[in-house]
């Protein structure tokens, strides 16, 4: 019975290792912004790598692949805070962003994004739960509108399944990291590429069988190393530090002048009419002249 309940942990394990486990965020270092929405379609594929031959109700395997995809909302409660929440292969999640740098910093984002998440379900008269604390810290290098994001983080991951009298759980902690590009349009669409690694660190497993306890295996054994690529569609607007950097005042008009005083021009005043000069007192002329002033010759002697 430890066997089967063991195996058919390691089966369900690897499966929501290969389609369930979100490793990333795909998201910005970055906040979005006080009152500003976004909403995430994250499709991608998750490649899950157990140890060569591992044996479980499927029979052996060397690793699984499987697609996966989310749908996602967040909210910009302040420019320093952010709370979302993403539904999809990867169960429910719930999540808040934390910006440690300020936010009108042009080249660097420094951010803490605790995600809480897992699923639940049951088969006939048996029930698995699955869930994962992932704790990443956000870095972002600015490049303008751009955004290169390091995502180092630590998840604990826990799984529990049980069947009629029996059950078994397992927990693990997990180093994660994720790289991601946000490829920004405008400011409201982004492109978010990222590619994520997690390998289980240290852990235990427990199995209760008609009330006895046990061990179920090595821990490593429910979770493997996992490689998840996602590519993130992000529609809202997004706030950038150069909005909150105060820009210069346009130069002021110059004062309007004072108007300045004329004088009204004087009344018309019409011409004088027309008056003709005096007439001219007549000129007497001297003996021997005409009246132009002309020397009249003599007259020529008379022949008679």
């Amino acid at each position: 019975m430890t066997n089967t309940i063991r195996r058919g942990g390691v089966a369900l394990s690897l499966l929501v290792a290969s389609s369930c486990l979100s490793i990333g965020g795909v998201q910005r270092a970055d906040t979005m912004g006080r009152g500003n929405y976004q909403f995430t379609t994250e499709p991608g594929v998750h490649l899950a790598l157990p140890p060569a031959g591992t044996q479980t109700i499927f029979g052996p395997v060397s690793f699984l692949l499987g697609p996966m995809i989310d749908f996602g909302a967040r909210y910009g409660v302040s420019d320093g805070v952010d709370l979302g929440a993403r539904i999809g292969t990867t169960g429910l999640d719930v999540n808040a962003k934390f910006l440690l740098t300020k936010p009108d910093d042009l080249n660097l984002a420094v951010s803490l994004n605790p995600t809480v998440g897992g699923f639940f379900f049951g088969l006939a008269n048996a029930a698995f739960a699955y869930g994962t604390i992932n704790f990443p810290v956000l870095i972002g290098f600015k490049f303008g509108h751009h955004e290169l994001v390091l995502g180092p983080r630590l998840m604990a991951q826990f799984l529990l399944a049980g069947a009629s009298s029996a059950s078994a759980g397992a927990f693990v902690l997990t180093p994660g990291a994720t790289v991601g590009f946000a490829i920004s349009f405008q400011d409201i669409f982004t492109l978010l590429p990222e590619i994520g690694l997690a390998v289980p660190l240290i852990g235990g497993t427990g199995v209760n069988v008609a009330g006895m306890m046990g061990s179920a295996g090595n821990a490593n054994q429910f979770f493997v190393p996992t490689v998840q690529f996602k590519v993130g569609f992000l529609v809202g607007r997004q706030r950038f530090a150069d909005d909150l950097i105060a820009k210069p005042p346009p130069p002021l008009a110059p004062p309007p002048q004072p108007p300045v005083y004329r004088a009204p021009p004087p009344p018309y005043q019409p011409p004088p009419a027309y008056q003709p000069p005096p007439p001219q007192p007549p000129v007497s002329s001297p003996p021997g002249t005409n009246p132009d002033g002309l020397t009249t010759p003599p007259p020529p002697p008379s022949s008679l």
